[in-house]
């Protein structure tokens, strides 16, 4: 906490006040404390969540200098209240970006297997992107994965 307040000015104060609520941000959307620092640097990192109706949410999170990417893996949500699983994560990853005042945020979704989610996703605007599986992730080299995107303007 010394390192910002050695100059005892609003900017350190100002600075760890940020870095607080990115990383309770972070933290609420189920990113492990270990790995914060990682995704400070802009490497891939995994979180799980419970969501307020009992469903499990699992995904990836990349931060860069112009946006947060904010990927699914899959919501297990047998309440049959998905939907609102998603909204809440969608909800969180907005966060993350606001605290980070970034204001492009890239959702996604990766492998869709109910053809009415599919559907749903699509004609919402959600385009099919291939992308490199990150190595954090267990990617090899080159090894590829399809997900559904759409990016969103943060206000």
């Amino acid at each position: 906490m010394e390192e910002y307040f050695k100059k005892e000015d609003e900017i350190g104060l100002e600075k760890y006040l940020d870095d607080l609520l990115q990383s309770d941000f972070l933290k609420k959307i189920g990113v492990e404390e270990k790995v914060i620092s990682l995704f400070l640097k802009g490497e891939t990192v995994t979180f799980e969540f419970v969501s307020n109706t009992g469903g499990y949410v699992s995904g990836f999170l990349t931060k860069t200098p112009s946006e947060i990417k904010s990927y699914i893996f899959y919501i297990n949500d047998k309440t049959g209240k998905a939907l609102r699983s998603f909204l809440e994560y969608r909800d969180k990853s907005t966060k993350i970006a606001n605290s980070f005042k970034i204001n492009t945020l890239e959702l996604g979704g990766s492998s869709i297997i109910n053809q009415d989610v599919l559907k749903m996703v699509t004609k919402m605007g959600f385009e099919k992107k291939i992308i490199d599986i990150p190595q954090s992730l267990g990617g090899k080299n080159g090894e590829k994965m399809e997900i559904f995107v759409k990016k969103f303007k943060v206000k």
